[in-house]
């Protein structure tokens, strides 16, 4: 339940603001973040209360503050706010930056800008001219047969709780027939192969939401279709300079780790020692190939990319899936024999719970006549 302060405002805790998130679906929310001991924050307080309460029964907008020294970690991971004081607009669960004016008429004119949104309505409208020049990439295109509204419902359900995604998504309303692309630059495009379903449309976006060198999960990595490109490397911002071949191969999925965290993952299976980095993994579209080529460069990569992968030379044959895999124990130790891992695994569960067992066991039981 969301309790109001004396000056009506709400006042944010970490669980007021994961249900503020939520009705941020709903209604734009306005947020001062704030730090108790900022004097610039004092001097835009007063002008923040009147607002609060000029605005405190209207069901178009939502004004909050948060105190980032009391929640720290919702302030800074949430709203993304490290310095004081920061004020976040927040719509659909993502929460931007607002950089305008910080005086109270300023502040009235963008909260009443903000009242004046339609919420199902509220994507990004791909403009004619928008294709050629810059998108966040990378971007999907959706032609949709229906109206706005519809759309935006549409990209709504398939963006879910992923809020960063939802910048991703540029939409052609009342077209002929639907269809998607996803574009990684200008002019490095893949179009979404018919029939056109719920199914494949997700699975498109699964394929292609991940950013080249994104740091992400191994396993998100490893679900991808497309053959893999793994740079390996000394330090990862040695893998900036293979950006543009990355952007431009859409046939590959892009990846870059260090040689430190590669041996680790790898258990030592895959011998690197004698590599030069950067070198790069290459594998087959079922990961149960790879080849190992010792310091790459982005001219050499755009040459042996395009290659059938059977014409490589030293090609491995090596599931990837049994190398890098994610243990639930012991993340620090290999298994080759899973019947042995799980055995083992079995044994320690035994264990627990006959000692869960035991200790409510001894618990006196008390018998009421």
């Amino acid at each position: 339940m969301l309790y109001v302060l004396p000056f009506f405002a709400f006042k944010l805790n970490d669980r007021l603001n994961t249900y503020v998130m939520n009705q941020s679906w709903k209604v734009p929310v306005f947020v001062f973040c704030y730090s108790p001991h900022c004097g610039h924050c004092k001097e835009i307080h007063p002008d923040w209360e009147k607002l609060a309460e000029e605005y405190k029964n209207d069901p178009k907008v939502i004004i909050a503050e948060l105190n980032c020294e009391a929640y720290h970690h919702t302030c800074s991971h949430e709203h993304h706010v490290n310095g004081y004081p920061g004020f976040r607009i927040v719509l659909k669960g993502n929460s931007k930056t607002y950089d305008g004016s910080r005086h109270y008429n300023g502040l009235k004119e963008k909260i009443d800008e903000l009242r004046l949104l339609k919420m199902d309505e509220l994507c990004n409208v791909l403009d004619n001219n928008q294709l050629n020049s810059s998108l966040n990439y990378p971007a999907f295109v959706l032609n949709y047969a229906g109206n706005l509204k519809e759309g935006c419902a549409f990209i709504d359900k398939l963006v879910g709780r992923d809020y960063n995604l939802a910048d991703q998504f540029y939409i052609n309303y009342n077209q002929s027939e639907m269809d998607m692309a996803i574009y990684t630059e200008k002019l490095a495009s893949v179009q979404l192969e018919k029939p056109w379903s719920i199914k494949n449309v997700k699975k498109f976006v699964k394929e292609y939401k991940t950013k080249p060198f994104a740091v992400v999960k191994w396993k998100e990595i490893m679900s991808k279709n497309r053959p893999l490109v793994i740079l390996i490397v000394s330090d990862l911002n040695d893998a900036n300079s293979f950006n543009n071949i990355a952007k431009k191969d859409l046939t590959h999925h892009w990846a870059a780790v260090t040689a430190e965290r590669f041996k680790f993952l790898s258990g030592g299976d895959i011998k690197i020692d004698n590599l030069k980095y950067p070198a790069a993994m290459i594998t087959n579209s079922k990961k149960n190939k790879y080849v190992l080529i010792s310091q790459v460069s982005e001219n050499l990569l755009s040459q042996v990319i395009g290659k059938d992968f059977e014409s490589f030379n030293d090609i491995q044959n090596q599931r990837l899936s049994m190398i890098f895999r994610d243990l639930i124990l012991f993340p620090a130790q290999r298994f080759k024999n899973r019947t042995i891992y799980i055995m083992i695994a079995l044994v320690l569960i035994a264990l627990i719970g006959g000692c869960i067992y035991y200790v409510f066991d001894m618990q006196p039981t008390y018998k009421f006549e």
